[in-house]
């Protein structure tokens, strides 16, 4: 679908097995810009309505990188006057999801490989701390709850469905942010976790890698379970540190994908090298 406010790809939300699936993806059903304004309808204000929208788009890839954000257009889209979306579009700026391009104006940043290794470092930090104070500080009933995650990851697993296990890998981590029972560490967790989302790739596409991450949630579980919050705090990090690794193997692969694809000559000459070798 094409939106009336920006320049380039379609937006479509889908919803899997009951659950509010937040993801921009290809098929299910389409999903305009003024729809997706009416999930916001209890904000504060205008502005703030428009922001939510607009960052959730970009966050789940309704709007992608490079596309350009131009105020006349989205406010007509959005049925809203121009000024909401002005100070939406100012917000967005200041939190680093929109960036002034010389030629094109404002338009929705393109994280970079240093970005990514940037928010990781710190993300692998907080959820470590996050994991520690849950094993010391979750609930009987919090505790039943990650459970409950890990054994729906399992059954996906189990399935294949790897577009599901995105989904419960999220509310898994929600449930261990939230055990940590610290409001601020919970905040800043949930927007680190917001901005790895405009990583469109993800590594459980990866062979073998959906097991692997369902047993490093086991034995994380264990160790809230145990609460040993030394062990928790250390698998936190360490799982994250995974992520990071495999993430830039896959992005560095695409890049020179791309690379070989962008100039024949250099494909051909792989090729002979691989015959060589």
């Amino acid at each position: 679908m094409r939106s009336g406010g920006v320049e380039g790809g379609g937006a479509r939300l889908i919803r899997r097995r009951g659950r509010s699936v937040n993801r921009w993806a290809q098929g299910g059903q389409a999903v305009s810009l003024l729809e997706l304004l009416e999930d916001f309808r209890h904000a504060a204000t205008i502005a703030d309505a428009v922001y939510g929208a607009l960052r959730h788009a970009i966050i789940h890839g309704g709007l992608a990188p490079g596309v350009r954000l131009r105020a006349d257009p989205l406010a007509k889209e959005m049925h809203v006057s121009r000024t909401p979306v002005r100070e939406a579009l100012r917000k967005l700026e200041v939190e680093g999801l929109a960036t002034m391009s010389p030629r094109r104006g404002l338009i929705v940043r393109e994280l970079s490989e240093a970005d990514l290794i940037e928010s990781s470092q710190i993300r692998a930090v907080l959820e470590g701390l996050a994991a520690r104070l849950a094993a010391d500080n979750a609930t009987p009933t919090e505790v039943v709850r990650i459970q409950d995650l890990v054994d729906e990851l399992g059954a996906a697993c189990q399935r294949g469905d790897v577009d599901l296990m995105r989904d419960l890998v999220s509310e898994f981590l929600q449930l261990v942010y939230k055990a940590s029972h610290n409001e601020r560490l919970l905040a800043l967790l949930t927007a680190l976790q917001d901005s790895g989302r405009q990583f469109r790739s993800s590594t459980l596409y990866m062979p073998g890698r959906p097991q692997q991450l369902l047993n490093e949630y086991r034995e994380l579980l264990k160790a809230i379970v145990a609460r040993d919050g030394g062990l928790a705090e250390q698998l936190a990090r360490g799982q994250r540190d995974n992520v990071l690794a495999l993430c830039l193997q896959m992005a560095r692969e695409q890049k020179r994908s791309r690379r070989a694809t962008d100039h024949p000559e250099i494909r051909s000459a792989q090729s002979n090298d691989d015959l060589e070798d």
